[in-house]
């Protein structure tokens, strides 16, 4: 059998709409918070900039990722036009947080977990694990996928990418004689080309 690789990163429409934050304002975020703390918003962010807004989704997906194919339920992380209104389950409100930023640049988190039988290769799972915009000091907004089976996005702020997202390796765990191999990439969008 040979190598099966699943990515869940972002197209290149989908960057170009990140990249257009770069030099904005990003004023707030808003979504339905678990337990109204809003550093732990449930399946969409609304994030607010000057002049637009965008959604950051983060919606179950049914992926066969073990090493038997067994179909699972992925959160996987998107990024759309903000449209219509935020749900919110009944007898609950919206939070909306104050950002109040410059956006200097945006960085796209892509991680990795490569499950292997010895040096047998068998899935190449990669997803974008976090989204964070930069200010112009340098300190980080982060809207992180949580552990991969849940919906939720944790919003952090701090100085490096690090310190505000999460290390996913604790959830990918094989039982002998498979094995996962991890990698993480970031995207700073500035550097990128523009299509």
């Amino acid at each position: 059998m040979s190598l099966v690789e699943i990515s869940r990163q972002f197209d290149d429409m989908t960057l170009a709409l990140l990249r257009s934050c770069i030099g904005h304002e990003f004023k707030a975020y808003s979504g339905y918070c678990l337990f109204d703390e809003a550093d732990h918003i449930y399946k969409t962010a609304r994030l607010e900039f000057d002049d637009f807004s965008i959604d950051l989704v983060n919606e179950h997906e049914e992926l066969a990722l073990g090493p038997e194919f067994i179909e699972e339920q992925v959160a996987i992380l998107r990024v759309d036009e903000a449209s219509g209104t935020l749900w919110t389950p009944p007898g609950k409100e919206i939070t909306c947080s104050s950002c109040k930023q410059f956006v200097n640049d945006v960085l796209v988190v892509v991680d990795e977990a490569l499950l292997a039988r010895g040096s047998r290769r068998i899935i190449d799972f990669k997803w974008v694990q976090a989204v964070l915009f930069e200010d112009e000091y340098g300190d980080l907004q982060a809207f992180d996928r949580d552990i991969w089976s849940d919906e939720y996005l944790t919003v952090r702020r701090g100085p490096s990418v690090s310190v505000t997202t999460r290390d996913f390796r604790p959830d990918w765990i094989a039982e002998p004689p498979y094995d996962y191999k991890y990698g993480r990439a970031i995207m700073r969008l500035s550097s990128l080309q523009s299509y």
